[in-house]
């Protein structure tokens, strides 16, 4: 029974884990509509990221909100490295314009013309994504994008993520303590 234990415990490490975001931008609303999925069945969470002045408001439940100032979404530290090691395996975008007037048609024309160069970058570098990109004109005066991503990571990856976060840290402790014993000699 124990080996079972130790399989499982294995096995869920292994194991990789499906997070699916389908997003809508709205030009109109100027708003993000989002849900998450893991295995792309159980919901996680749905909401709406709106834009002001100076912040990012994400609104993640009908009383709770998360203000991000734009300032601080710059920072290099929120571009981290470790994201490579999650793996992206679906993008398919859908592109709403509305109107069938000849500016329309030309946007048209020149998204799926960009759509054509990015899903030939991506076959060269990511073979297995799932790349699908469309563009539909409607008879409203609506814009927006339907987006829906796939990403694909287990438990070991995060569990060493939070090892050489962990480890960083002490270090970090480590030398500020040394240097303040330095300093006091």
């Amino acid at each position: 029974m124990k080996y079972a234990f130790i399989s499982l415990g294995v096995f869920l490490f292994v194991v990789p884990i499906s997070v699916k975001a389908r997003l809508f931008l709205s030009v109109s609303d100027k708003k993000i509509y989002y849900s998450v999925f893991l295995y792309n069945v159980f919901r996680l969470n749905s909401g709406y990221v709106s834009f002001r002045k100076k912040y990012l408001v994400i609104n993640y439940s009908d009383k709770k909100a998360l203000a991000i100032s734009y300032k601080s979404m710059l920072k290099p530290q929120l571009l981290n490295p470790d994201l490579k090691r999650f793996e992206l395996l679906q993008i398919k975008n859908i592109f709403i314009l509305g109107g069938t007037e000849l500016k329309d048609v030309f946007i048209s024309a020149a998204i799926s013309s960009l759509n054509a160069g990015i899903y030939a970058a991506l076959r060269e570098n990511k073979p297995y994504l799932d790349y699908r990109s469309d563009v539909y004109l409607s008879n409203d005066d609506r814009y927006g994008l339907l987006n829906e991503s796939e990403i694909a990571f287990n438990l070991l990856i995060l569990t060493e993520m939070l090892l050489q976060k962990l480890i960083g840290s002490v270090i970090e402790l480590c030398k500020k303590t040394i240097q303040k014993i330095k300093s006091k000699i």
